[in-house]
Order: structure tokens, then sequence, then C-alpha cells
């Protein structure tokens, strides 16, 4: 960050400067820390810091205060289809709220992190709610044929995919550089199997196979739809 660049900056100034006056002058030592300190405060206004409107270079406090109420929305909507399931399928979205919340609770600790959760939450969350809500919905069809049980079952994994993936986007806000450069290979390795997922599960499709099961279970006699039954 700036200010911190700013802080080194001075201070290997001013440490340089009063190690070659008291090698090369015969000044007192009091002389030399106040030469010292007029150096460090010289160099301190001279180096760029961050501005007050910025939490972190580059990052600018209203931009911050964004992403973070955005991504509180985002934990509040895992929350909200969960209390429309059952155990175990629940604690599961109740999980991935929460570390949700983690996310946002270490962007706040540290703004350094905006560009990581901004493309978290451009491109993650948004697929992640449109699968949790396409599977929720579909849970709710009274009946569903073989087809639609599947592709729930297939969904269920999904979800299980998105805890994942999210819990490695969490992780890697939490590592160090040098360990964060694989956890960021990795995350994107999962980014692209969700991609494929929503691809699958889009939302036309998932209401099609539960228009498709209310037709086949008003059906009498369970005959298709439109074909006459047969008398017994």
């Amino acid at each position: 960050m700036k200010s911190l660049k700013r802080e080194l900056v001075s201070g290997a100034a001013a440490s340089a400067l009063l190690v070659g006056l008291a090698v090369f002058t015969n000044l007192a030592f009091p002389v030399l820390l106040g030469i010292s300190a007029a150096a460090y405060v010289g160099v301190r206004m001279v180096v760029p810091g961050a501005s007050a409107a910025e939490v972190a270079e580059g990052i600018s406090r209203v931009r911050l205060e964004e992403t973070v109420r955005d991504i509180r929305a985002q934990a509040a909507r895992f929350d909200h289809f969960g209390d429309r399931h059952k155990n175990p399928m629940r604690k599961q979205l109740r999980r991935i709220a929460q570390l949700t919340r983690d996310i946002n609770g270490h962007l706040k600790r540290d703004p350094s992190n905006v560009e990581v959760a901004t493309e978290f939450l451009e491109v993650h969350l948004p697929k992640s709610l449109r699968i949790v809500e396409n599977f929720t919905v579909l849970s709710e069809q009274d009946h569903l044929d073989e087809e639609g049980r599947q592709r729930l079952a297939e969904a269920e994994k999904t979800i299980g995919l998105i805890e994942k993936t999210i819990a490695a986007q969490h992780a890697r806000m939490l590592k160090s550089d040098v360990e964060a450069m694989d956890m960021d290979r990795r995350v994107y390795e999962e980014l692209l199997r969700l991609d494929g997922e929503v691809d699958r599960w889009a939302d036309d499709d998932f209401e099609s196979v539960g228009r498709r099961a209310r037709r086949e279970a008003e059906a009498p006699d369970g005959s298709p739809p439109g074909q006459p039954t047969r008398d017994p």
C-alpha cells in the first residue's frame, strides 16, 4: 500500500542520512537526530501516500463499501433459499452463506483484496445463486419424472461443488502470495467447471422439466397427455 511504502522510504532515507553524517562528520548526536528527523519529514511529504478517500492502494472507500454491501446481500440470498429446504440441504446452504460472510469479514479487515472479491462477486456468486435457485424451484415440484429426479440429483452435487469453490476462494484470500498463486489456479479451474454446470442447468430447462412433470401427473391413469385413456 502507498502509505506503507511512504513510511518505509522515509525511514530508510532518514536512517541512511543519520549513519552517513555520524561517519563523515563530527556533529553532536542531538544535532544528527534533528537532521535525520527533518529528513524523514521531508521525504514523507514528497513520497505519495494513499489519499484520504482510499482504504488501500487504488481502492476507494466507496468501492469497498459497495462490494461489502453486495456480498452481504448475496449471503442473505443463500440463507433465503436454505430456509426453503430441509436438512441436510438447509445446513449446506447456510454453510455457503457463512463462508460468503467470512469472505466479507476478511475483506473489511484487508481491503487490498477488493480486486479478488470483486471478481468473486461478479463472476462466481451470481452463477452459484442461479444454480441454487433453480435447484430450489425444481425440488418444490410435486411430481418429477425420472429425468427430473436425475437433474435434481446432479444439481445437488453441483451445490456441493459450489461450497468447495467458495471455501477455496476464502482460503485464497487468507494465504500468502506464494500459496495464493496455486490456490488461484485451483479456484479458476473450479469456476470453469461451474460455468459448465450453469450452462446445463439453465432457468428454462428447470421450468420445462417442472411443466412436463405436472402435465404427466395430471394425465389420467398415467397416460401421456393428449392421448385417450383405455377403458378397463
